[in-house]
């Protein structure tokens, strides 16, 4: 008898240890993508991951123009990390000097597109924008329903603060 409560005791013991030390869970993570647009197979670049370049090739440039502009591009992509990059700035003087490069930017490109060329382009960076402000938008909104219908776990309830006691049916009475 003796042996058969040694061997049970020492089965639960084995069993439980090994429950102890199986790892929690990973925490679940949701990842963000973006909604397919309607319309089916037909997705612009930007969603293909060509980014702009693909963009740029809708708009028939010269050789010299395509060096140009993808001067101007890298040169305005340098300056704006380096803007954001500077914490020295505050977050208004950022956005300002931001806005000022955009500019001077749009600015330079109309430069070097010919009028037709800098329509489709505008057009092109217009739509771009309009799709990134739908997006920002939208994970907003899921953020705010994902924070409306996540539980109210772990909060303990209220206590009243000092030396209160509470009595059923009497008022409060101190210590």
């Amino acid at each position: 008898m003796k042996k058969v409560l040694l061997m049970s005791m020492a089965m639960f013991t084995l069993v439980a240890t090994s429950f102890a030390q199986t790892p929690a869970p990973a925490p679940k993570v949701v990842k963000m993508t973006p909604k397919p647009k309607a319309g089916g197979a037909e997705t612009s670049k930007m969603e293909a991951g060509n980014k702009p370049k693909g963009e740029r090739n809708m708009l028939d440039m010269s050789a010299d123009q395509k060096a140009k502009f993808n001067t101007l591009h890298d040169a305005h992509g340098a300056a704006v990390k380096a803007i954001q990059e500077n914490k020295a700035l505050t977050p208004e003087a950022r956005k300002a000097q931001i806005a000022t490069l955009g500019t001077q930017y749009e600015a330079d490109v109309k430069g070097v597109l010919n009028a037709d060329q800098y329509a489709k382009w505008s057009q092109i960076r217009a739509k771009r924008q309009m799709e990134k402000a739908e997006n920002k938008a939208e994970r907003k909104a899921d953020k705010m329903e994902q924070k409306s219908q996540k539980p109210a776990e772990g909060k303990a309830p209220k206590v009243p603060k000092g030396n209160v006691k509470q009595t059923t049916g009497a008022a409060p009475t101190t210590n």
